[in-house]
This record gives C-alpha cells, structure tokens and sequence, in this order.
C-alpha cells in the first residue's frame, strides 16, 4: 500500500508542476486576477478526472485478467511518461491564453475547459494509472486515486 501511495504522490506532484494548458491556466488566473482565482482554478482535476477515470477504469476492468494486455499498458504508459519527460525538458515555449479562454470571471470552470481538452488526463488514466487501478486492489485503487488527485 506504501508503494502505491508513495507513486500516486510522485505522479500527483509531478502533474502539478509539469508545464501544460492547465498549468498556465492556474498561473494566468493567479497573476491577472487574483490568487484566489489561481487557486480555483487548481481544482479543475478534481472535477475533470472522476469521468475520465471512471471510463478508463470500466474500460480497462474488462482486460484486467489478460497480464499481456496490462503489461502492454503499463509499457505505454513508462514510454508515455519518458516522451512527456524528455518533451518537457526540450520545450522552451511559452504556451499563451487568450483573453478569449479567461474573459470568463469564472476561474474554475474555465480551468475544467481546458483540462478536458487537453490530452494529458486521458493519457494518463488510460495508461498509467489506469494499470494501477485494474492491477492493485480496491484499496489501493481508492488510496491511488485519491493521492494521485491531492499531491
């Protein structure tokens, strides 16, 4: 159970400080608005992920007693997590928000917007931490769901 939160934190923290749409969201909102805004705007995954897990889950629950099929996406997701990382260290460009995306006063749904289109959570709870979930138990799923949403 250590392991598993222990890797729900690091992917939580890691998510949180890699930069993405979502990120320059919360950090557009904080510097142009307010910090309260910013801080709204942080709680986007709370409401965009639970859907996406819940589909990555169902779908991926229905493979879970073929080990090939969850070796196959826990490979994806380590090679998913290598290409982000060697993206991220090779991007030096600023990604800009419109004044279109914030003319909204509504910090957290205009964070919610862009967190459900970007690719990132869907990458994400359908390779890695969909193979947490179907391979570890009810508890850990819970416990790496919940870590991996609040680090």
């Amino acid at each position: 159970m250590l392991e598993t939160i222990l890797a729900a934190s690091l992917f939580g923290i890691v998510a949180g400080l890699k930069p993405g749409p979502l990120g320059i969201v919360i950090i557009h909102e904080a510097l142009s608005k307010s910090l309260s805004a910013g801080i709204r705007a942080s709680f986007a995954p709370l409401i965009t992920d639970v859907p996406i897990i819940l589909i990555s889950f169902y779908i991926l629950n229905g493979f879970k007693e073929i080990d090939y099929f969850i070796a196959i996406i826990s490979l994806l997701g380590g090679l998913n997590l290598l290409w982000m990382s060697i993206k991220m260290f090779r991007n030096n460009k600023n990604y800009l928000v419109t004044k279109h995306e914030t003319g909204n006063n509504n910090s957290l749904w205009t964070a919610v917007r862009i967190n459900f289109l970007s690719p990132n959570p869907y990458l994400f709870w359908f390779t890695v931490g969909g193979a947490y979930l179907v391979s570890g138990t009810l508890n850990q799923s819970i416990a790496f769901i919940f870590f991996s949403l609040f680090f």
